[in-house]
């Protein structure tokens, strides 16, 4: 499903009857939007222009209006994370789906694609023990360090693009989506390397030569 709005509006603020959200973030009151052009809507008006119906339609504004919660801005991104919230896989990985919700969006990470991610996610039960603090400190060391170099080769790759390198504009692009999805979902640095789009061993392995 891709997400698209074509109608001027505002989003209804589900916990507070006189405050709604503009396209922009900004909050107001709805006399304020309604003078400013917006016509006024709720999770289920948004889910209903969206194709959903029936039980479909309960989930997706339920979670719509958590979303908001959540604090989401725009209507794009609030639904987006709505749909990632009412994913079957997202019942049993809440946390991973918020995260995802959040830190991405239809353009760079398409439903689809997110439901894939969360599938291959183990189910979020008990929290899986920590390790020692000295191996986390070491681990911790060895991430800044990697990190440190994969940030560099964005750069370079923003170097090579910028001279008309267009795959090379397109990896930046990839590589810093899934900098950013490994620091936000807590997943592994493979699970975002590839749900970015690229091949995670032959990407660690250029970080690291």
């Amino acid at each position: 499903m891709t997400i698209k709005f074509a109608t001027k509006f505002a989003t209804q603020d589900p916990n507070d009857a006189n405050r709604c959200i503009l396209p922009n973030g900004n909050p107001v009151t709805p006399a304020n939007a309604k003078a400013l052009g917006y016509t006024i809507k709720s999770g289920i008006d948004i889910g209903a222009d969206l194709g959903h119906s029936g039980e479909a339609l309960k989930v997706f504004a339920k979670n719509f209006d958590r979303a908001i919660e959540l604090g989401t801005t725009s209507a794009k991104q609030t639904s987006y994370m709505a749909s990632v919230l009412a994913l079957p896989e997202a019942a049993t990985r809440p946390a991973a789906a918020a995260k995802l919700g959040a830190s991405c969006n239809e353009d760079n990470v398409p439903l689809a694609q997110a439901q894939a991610f969360l599938r291959g996610l183990p189910e979020e039960t008990v929290p899986v023990a920590s390790v020692s603090h000295a191996v986390a400190a070491a681990a911790q060391a060895d991430m800044q360090l990697f990190r440190r170099k994969a940030e560099l080769r964005v750069s370079m790759l923003a170097v090579n693009a910028s001279k008309g390198n267009a795959k090379a504009g397109r990896d930046a692009k990839k590589l810093s989506l899934a900098l950013r999805i490994f620091d936000e979902t807590g997943v592994t640095l493979g699970e975002a390397l590839s749900v970015a789009g690229l091949d995670a061993r032959a990407t660690v392995e250029s970080i690291l030569k």
